[in-house]
């Protein structure tokens, strides 16, 4: 946590998987940062039903981060728009208070 805000760092690659697929966090502020560790194809990060917790697309050795405020506690889908076919998905837990 920094400056009451959840920061939680995602890799992604040629694998088409993102690390960690399930990320836990709880109601409140969110930082995603998004990190591609491969050389391929760009990938991006979004929130499923949710438009402002997205990370656009980022290309081999990029990084970047979104903040958001995490929605009510439940299981939500977070994608890769362009590998969802690839199977490239995960899922963010956000607990009760």
């Amino acid at each position: 946590m920094q400056n009451g805000i959840q920061t939680v760092v995602v890799t992604t690659g040629d694998n088409y998987r993102f690390n960690p697929s399930t990320i836990t966090v709880h109601p409140g502020k969110v930082r995603i940062t998004l990190e591609h560790k491969g050389n391929g194809a760009p990938h991006d990060w979004q929130l499923q039903g949710f438009p402002a917790a997205s990370v656009p697309l980022i290309n081999p050795g990029q990084s970047k981060s979104i903040d958001f405020v995490a929605p009510a506690p439940g299981s939500y889908t977070f994608i890769c728009s362009i590998h969802l076919k690839q199977g490239q998905t995960g899922t963010l837990v956000v607990l009760p208070n």
